[in-house]
């Protein structure tokens, strides 16, 4: 693939609406991203606070997971991301990203 040039340009603008990016990202990211909160609690919050919002995440996907087997889950997507992150908050598996289909330059 050949290098493409940057280009810059300062009137274009980006709208996000109903953070429709955020929910057609792989589940793994959201995942990915409450490590990341844990993380940055741990260094900057201390080893308690970091423990407690990891408890309270593994409380949470927990009841989603409950929730779900009872089926009256929201959507396949929440199912998947709570199974994910309970896997992380109890038994510290960290998920792997998908593979993501290469973007072309007709695709764009």
């Amino acid at each position: 693939m050949p290098a493409q040039d940057v280009v810059f340009e300062p009137r274009s603008r980006a709208v996000h609406i109903g953070e429709t990016s955020v929910a057609q990202a792989p589940a793994e990211i959201d995942v990915l991203r409450w490590i990341g909160s844990v993380r940055f609690a741990r260094e900057y919050e201390g080893r308690f606070r970091a423990a407690l919002l990891r408890a309270v995440l593994s409380v949470y996907s927990g009841s989603v997971l409950t929730v779900s087997a009872l089926g009256f889950t929201r959507s396949p997507r929440s199912a998947r991301r709570a199974r994910l992150l309970w896997k992380w908050a109890v038994l510290g598996l960290v998920p792997q990203l998908p593979e993501l289909p290469a973007v072309t330059a007709s695709a764009r």
